[in-house]
């Protein structure tokens, strides 16, 4: 045992010094060295300039809103307020899909209005490709990095003749390979750690609280895929008749799993589930609305319903403003129907994103990406997530406003004014985005599948290298 040990230790050490060795090792740390310093020096300054454009705007609505004066509640609730996402630490590594989504939300009374302000429109048509962040890095460049240096590792000791006396000197085909494999990773780490430790630096710089519990799970996940990619590399080298073989074999793997299927699977889905347009959806929900009672019934309603609860007779004598409990009834009816179907709709984006993910029991590029998403804050899932506690304030927001002519018994509701007083007293809006343990638990599939896929190929190495060819 300690020999095997030692042999593979030994062949570990020797790969190393010959990849140190290699212009085409220095050419590929180089190049990646410097999209790295790209992506990280991009992905803190876009996350400072998105929480000080957010601090800046949030102190300037809350500021209006607090000096707004004498003003109607109801018609202050129309006049609407902002909810602003805040920024997640980890999505300055992988923004995924925040690009595409809005950062805000306008809440207003009686309506759920769609998130606002994407990113991806701001920009010119010809920066709309994918920008160069750590995730694209780790996603497409890492597997790449790892095909490159490892596509010759076996095949060509077969092509010239080193492979058989390694064997014949006592050393076994796994413990080559195992050594190989060692290399690979040392290597690996000689390129990933300095990154993410200067990373954490940076985001410790820029004053956001680093998310330890999303951290470990989201760099363990990425050391899992490029597993994947070592463990297969370097058995595709073992089988294939020569080196170029194998160059093409896992050039072709990684066109295939890093950008054919993520787009293919994306747009296949799009065009099973087709979603509503916006005018569709807006029309669906004005039938509902129009199928309401009207003030005057609404009215007598509601009229009804506080006499029996306060026991009178007589409106007069009701200790609460009746136009302002209506403004509240018909409000809560316009909630239920907007909640109905924004729920409907949330469900099909989920639908599709979780269609997606399955995706990553076959390819394990998509399993990475879903879980990197997830644990980044990135996703669909933590988008509905804000929109959804965006929705709940504006109800609570407008029914606090509202509430305030309901309790101004024998005032006209639409007369009635308030002035700094009744604005200060409005709660503000504080998001919390879903937690770690939360986050894990629905994205423990795509973890489950790059695991599976490290194991399928471990477990394979025995096999493939017991019919391994020892000569060309």
């Amino acid at each position: 045992m300690a020999q095997t040990e030692a042999i593979w230790r030994i062949v570990a050490g020797q790969e190393l010094k010959m990849l140190w060795r290699s212009r085409r090792f220095k050419l590929l740390m180089l190049l990646s060295t410097l999209l790295f310093s790209l992506a990280m020096l991009t992905g803190w300054q876009h996350a400072r300039d998105y929480r000080e454009a957010y601090n800046s705007v949030m102190g300037r609505q809350n500021e209006m809103f607090e000096r707004q004066g004498e003003l109607n509640p109801h018609s202050a609730t129309h006049h609407g307020v902002y909810a602003f996402k805040p920024w997640s630490p980890l999505s300055s590594w992988d923004p995924g899909l925040l690009p595409y989504l809005g950062s805000a939300v306008m809440l207003e009374s009686h309506k759920q209005n769609f998130d606002r302000y994407r990113a991806a429109q701001d920009q010119l048509s010809l920066s709309r490709f994918s920008p160069v962040t750590l995730a694209t890095l780790f996603q497409y460049l890492v597997p790449l990095f790892v095909i490159l240096l490892a596509y010759s590792m076996i095949a060509e000791e077969r092509e010239n003749g080193t492979l058989k006396l390694l064997l014949v000197q006592g050393s076994s085909p796994l413990q080559l390979f195992y050594g190989k494999a060692a290399a690979l990773a040392i290597a690996l780490a000689i390129l990933v750690l300095p990154v993410l430790g200067l990373s954490l630096g940076l985001m410790a710089i820029g004053g956001g609280a680093i998310p330890w519990l999303r951290l470990v799970p989201f760099i363990g996940a990425y050391a899992l895929y490029w597993g994947i990619f070592i463990w297969l590399a370097l058995l595709v080298s073992a089988r294939s008749g020569s080196s170029r073989s194998a160059l093409l074999i896992l050039l072709g793997v990684w066109f295939i799993n890093a950008l054919i299927v993520p787009r293919v699977g994306l747009g296949w889905m799009q065009a099973q589930h087709p979603l509503p347009t916006a005018g569709e959806f807006q029309r669906e929900i004005a039938k509902e609305q129009d199928a309401l009672p009207d003030w005057d019934a609404r009215t007598e309603k509601v009229k009804a319903a506080l006499l029996k609860q306060y026991g009178v007779k007589d409106i007069k004598a009701l200790p609460v403003n009746l136009e302002g409990a209506v403004l509240q009834d018909n409000e809560a009816d316009d909630t239920r129907i907007y909640a109905e179907h924004f729920a409907r709709l949330y469900s099909r984006y989920r639908r599709d994103e979780e269609l997606y993910s399955q995706l990553g029991w076959l390819f394990p590029t998509v399993a990475i990406q879903s879980f990197s998403q997830a644990l980044a804050g990135s996703d669909y899932q933590h988008h509905a997530h804000f929109l959804s506690a965006a929705e709940q304030y504006r109800f609570d927001y407008v029914s606090f406003l509202n509430n305030s002519i309901t309790k101004a018994q024998g005032q006209d509701a639409f007369k009635y004014t308030a002035g700094n007083e009744l604005w200060k007293q409005v709660p503000d809006f504080h998001y919390n985005e879903p937690s770690a343990a939360d986050v894990l638990s629905r994205s423990a599939p795509s973890l489950a599948a790059l695991g599976l896929w490290l194991l399928l190929l471990v477990g394979a190495t025995p096999f493939v290298l017991k019919r391994m060819q020892v000569v060309s």
